[in-house]
């Protein structure tokens, strides 16, 4: 098995999850928003990124190859495979975040040794500006978040031409049943809620609904696509991203499990499918309409 060497924290332990909705595994410019361009009525198909595929566009190796399954990506270049997670939804919406990068299995020519990288130069660094996706005929465009290209898909026969990996490791994912289910459309917004706009996000916030009280717990969101917070004894942080009708997508990168009483805000952000407010009180919501937590402004 390829080890794939974490340059954030260790994984000490199974993480928190969010509700019981389903559960997927910087900055375009300092005043862009995190905004999905397809109007709310166009409805996209997240599976339709699942394949294997040759991205072109912002300076990227023309060897390269991008394996998009629905748990994670790799990014398959000369010397190098980065990983890592995305997800994308109905309204057009997509994030991904790199959480590990590692050297490729018998490439000759390339150094012994994987440069070190902290969580926010991981490889590819055009990821930190999508925000969005749309179908061009069969190839697949990520945007940022004023519409505008930052890479083309274009597909890819397979598989992979790594052969110190395994079939699975390289081999064109699949779409299930299963995965479609978890990729479905979500519910739409209660009347009662008002829709979260990225403005209305922005900042910091604190759970308001949690098992047991965790004053450290929190969640920031940063202008651009990054987010950032604590369960309350471990960092958690990931992209995001907001669209029509209170639309939301996340990644939650790996994290420490270190016990307390924890409150899962990254489970719930990764759980979330609809975002709206209470007055003044975030609540998020999954595909199925149940409610995964509520947080108060901080700041």
């Amino acid at each position: 098995m390829r080890r794939i060497r974490m340059t954030s924290v260790v994984l000490a332990g199974t993480l928190l999850t969010g509700c019981g909705g389903q559960s997927n595994p910087e900055s375009p410019s300092p005043t862009s928003s995190p905004t999905a361009p397809p109007a709310a009525e166009q409805r996209a198909d997240p599976t339709g990124l699942i394949g294997l595929w040759k991205p072109t566009g912002a300076d990227e190796e023309p060897e390269v190859v991008m394996r998009i399954s629905a748990e994670s990506f790799q990014l398959f270049r000369r010397c190098t495979i980065a990983e890592g997670m995305w997800d994308a939804n109905e309204a057009g919406l997509f994030v991904g975040a790199p959480y590990g990068d590692d050297l490729a299995p018998d490439r000759r020519g390339c150094p012994s040794e994987a440069p070190p990288r902290t969580v926010d130069d991981l490889p590819p660094e055009w990821l930190a500006r999508v925000t969005a996706f749309r179908a061009e005929g069969s190839d697949r465009l990520l945007l940022d978040g004023r519409g505008r290209v930052v890479i083309r898909l274009q597909p890819r026969t397979g598989p992979v031409d790594r052969p110190g990996l395994p079939p699975e490791q390289t081999g064109v994912p699949t779409v299930t049943a299963k995965v479609r289910r978890a990729f479905a459309p979500a519910r739409p917004l209660p009347a009662s809620l008002t829709p979260a706009t990225p403005a209305a996000l922005l900042g910091q916030w604190r759970p308001v609904t949690a098992p047991a009280p965790q004053p450290d717990a929190y969640v920031e969101f940063r202008n651009g696509t990054r987010w950032t917070g604590s369960d309350g004894c471990n960092g958690e942080g990931g992209r995001w991203a907001v669209g029509p009708a209170g639309s939301f997508v996340a990644t939650n990168g790996p994290s420490t499990a270190v016990g307390c009483n924890n409150v899962p805000v990254g489970g719930w952000l990764d759980s979330a499918r609809r975002v709206g407010l209470d007055g003044t009180v975030l609540v998020l919501l999954d595909s199925a309409g149940n409610e995964c937590g509520r947080l108060r402004r901080e700041r």
